[in-house]
């Protein structure tokens, strides 16, 4: 576990450099490189992506957080509100960044006159790998933690004694769910990069993405062990499944929506 990589000097403040932020940074710089290379390539100006990319990634972050503070773990902030914006200590949500993200880019999109569907598979391409590195940044952490392993299903388990690390217990073998969901997101990626060479109508990709992530994410909530992430049901249905339920329902909708009204390539 490595919270925090570095610490930097700066006179009487030391600025702490956590392992999440490095790979979110490296995450978006990867995800937005290789979205503008795309653009390119399907002839559609790179620099609308460029531009919409910093309203989504401040869309992302301010929702992620946000979500985390007054949905999974409200009475800990509002107790102890001067943690709020200790960023470095971790506290983000995958589905709470990505519905104000989906927005924004929907807006900025439609504004600017860009062919939705399409922008949208090139970008869900690539946010799929984002969200593989991210969460190598969690298992940093330690957050998004499994369970104690019993080691009668996945023998693939850590143990961590770094006291700020977010998992718990210490010193005892968790289900390493971090690495599982990055693992399942990277084969996703790779799958919706297979299809798009046989991609039949816009918004194809990104109903994929919709359908696909709920069913990763799904089957990694059941072994996760942090309850601050919060539940629908308790001990049976979290937040986190309940709305990839829905997000599947979407994708399936888009899906069928985009065949049915295909826009000329």
């Amino acid at each position: 576990m490595y919270p925090i990589l570095l610490k930097i000097p700066l006179g009487p403040v030391t600025i702490p450099i956590p392992g999440y932020g490095v790979m979110l940074a490296i995450a978006f710089s990867v995800g937005l490189y290789l979205t503008i290379r795309r653009a390119k390539v399907e002839r559609l100006d790179p620099e609308n992506f460029l531009n919409v990319s910093t309203y989504v990634i401040l869309a992302a972050l301010i929702g992620s957080r946000f979500f985390h503070v007054l949905i999974e773990h409200p009475s800990y902030y509002f107790s102890n509100p001067l943690e709020i914006p200790k960023i470095w200590k971790g506290g983000y949500t995958f589905y709470g960044g990505m519905i104000p993200a989906a927005l924004v880019f929907w807006w900025y999109v439609k504004k600017h006159r860009m062919p939705v569907l399409q922008s949208m598979d090139i970008s869900a391409t690539y946010l799929i790998l984002g969200m593989a590195i991210g969460r190598l940044g969690c298992f940093l952490a330690g957050c998004c933690h499994g369970k104690v392993c019993s080691f009668l299903f996945f023998p693939i388990s850590y143990v961590t004694t770094h006291p700020d690390s977010f998992s718990r217990p210490l010193g005892i073998p968790l289900y390493a769910t971090q690495i599982w969901e990055a693992a399942g997101n990277f084969v996703l990626f790779l799958f919706i990069l297979w299809l798009r060479k046989r991609k039949n109508f816009h918004g194809q990709l990104v109903a994929a993405l919709f359908i696909g992530y709920p069913i990763v994410r799904i089957f990694v909530e059941i072994f996760r062990g942090d309850d601050i992430r919060g539940f629908l049901i308790p001990d049976l249905v979290s937040t986190s499944q309940f709305i990839g339920l829905i997000m599947m329902i979407i994708g399936f909708i888009v899906w069928h929506w985009a065949r049915k009204h295909p826009i000329p390539r």
